[in-house]
């Protein structure tokens, strides 16, 4: 994978497209270089610059970050008489009380220890301050009303610190037959969850129907 880091990533994805692969290793290479070792990563190439006509140096650049913190999806802690919902707040708070503007973070799907309702509107308060302190990683999740809150709700400073990231399979050739009806009854199967009929009707079946999977 090739990208710049350079502001707070909103990444979404289908389980299993390698979003957790991608900020681990991507935090690896970060520690791996302000602790001074080799990071295993490709050289960037880029004309020196302020000196036209320049010819293209090639080199690796990688901020020095005071904090690199990593918060991991989590279930409950019985030991620590630790709910999932509450070991998740416990990090957050260790996160806001630990990491500045000179930080890398990563926050792996946040809100799973609540309802969906609840975990959307707590994981769009989170994100949006983290977006306004400056700091610098990946926010990866499943609650896609995260976008929604984004665009109509996040004060302007956080939103120009903020680029929205998806990862996702493509050009699928061969869909079974059964996978439209499999999905019609797993939609049938939960009508009471809020959207379910809407989602499907409106992407599931026609991005099928394309023999294309996209997110």
């Amino acid at each position: 994978n090739t990208f710049e880091l350079e502001k707070l990533f909103l990444l979404t994805a289908p389980n299993m497209s390698g979003k957790s692969t991608l900020m681990r290793s991507t935090a690896a290479v970060a520690l791996l270089s302000n602790v001074g070792l080799c990071s295993p990563i490709s050289s960037s190439s880029s004309a020196s610059p302020g000196i036209a006509g320049s010819t293209t140096q090639t080199y690796t650049q990688i901020p020095h970050y005071d904090t690199i913190f990593v918060r991991a999806a989590s279930a409950d802690i019985p030991s620590e008489n630790k709910s999932a919902f509450g070991a998740e707040m416990t990090d957050i708070a260790s996160l806001f009380r630990s990491c500045t503007k000179r930080s890398l973070v990563f926050v792996d799907e946040l809100g799973r220890g609540t309802s969906p309702k609840q975990g959307t509107a707590l994981a769009s308060s989170i994100f949006e301050d983290m977006a306004k302190r400056g700091m610098k990683g990946m926010f990866a999740t499943h609650l896609h009303g995260i976008l929604g809150f984004k665009d109509h709700y996040f004060h302007e400073d956080a939103k120009a610190n903020i680029c929205t990231k998806r990862m996702g399979m493509m050009d699928v050739d061969v869909v079974e037959d059964n996978v439209i009806n499999h999905g019609n009854k797993s939609v049938d199967d939960c009508q009471d969850v809020d959207g379910a009929r809407h989602c499907w009707d409106e992407s599931g079946k026609e991005q099928i129907e394309n023999t294309s999977l996209k997110y």
